[in-house]
């Protein structure tokens, strides 16, 4: 099936409006795989906390579009799995590419349903000029300040971190926490014809 067929998966009852929201607005499309949930406990303890009860949902995704963070590139050709438990998502898989990047693998979780805050942990591996493209695509050339396609940039590059949004009403501002390590990269200046080879470090 379609990624459509995910909503009675999701737990509604715990759901705030704009977290439904940004599922069904980011997911744009993919692959419904496999799905299965379960329920147990008293319904008149829902939402279930405390271990009071247990909800669980588990679905595998393919192909799938997501448009996760408003300005910043989409993930495609996402392959994951989806679990809701109890009042709390988390998403584990990997992403085809991200502004032409290779996610090889990604997580992604909101803690509580009701305060929802997206931690997305990531880790890549790619080339410096793909990397380069996307940084141009994302609100972080801003903080920049350069145009970056001005140059020339070459070699393999890894690179991992933390990227934290809050949703909606929820307080607090959008953080990226990583990690870029140059593996014999070479940088190039046409203008000023400066180059710089064999750059490694983080």
């Amino acid at each position: 099936g379609q990624l459509g067929s995910l909503s009675p998966y999701w737990p509604q009852g715990i759901m705030r409006e704009n977290v439904l929201r940004w599922l069904r607005g980011g997911l744009i499309s993919g692959e419904l795989r496999d799905g299965r949930f379960q329920i147990r406990g008293d319904m008149d303890d829902w939402p279930f906390r405390n271990h009071r009860g247990r909800y669980e949902s588990l679905a595998q995704i393919k192909d799938a579009e997501l448009d996760y963070v408003a300005a910043w590139p989409r993930a495609k050709d996402i392959t994951a799995t989806v679990r809701f438990a109890d009042t709390s998502m988390k998403v584990e898989g990997s992403i085809g590419q991200i502004g032409g990047v290779q996610a090889q693998r990604v997580s992604a979780e909101i803690a509580d349903l009701g305060t929802p805050v997206l931690k997305v942990r990531y880790d890549t591996e790619s080339k410096l000029d793909t990397l380069v493209n996307f940084l141009v695509q994302s609100p972080l050339q801003q903080q920049i300040g350069t145009d970056l396609r001005r140059f020339d940039f070459s070699g393999a590059v890894a690179t991992s971190g933390l990227l934290t949004a809050p949703l909606g009403a929820s307080k607090g501002n959008m953080v990226v926490d990583g990690r870029v390590a140059l593996l014999q990269n070479r940088f190039f200046d046409a203008g000023s014809d400066v180059a710089l080879d064999a750059i490694s470090g983080e």
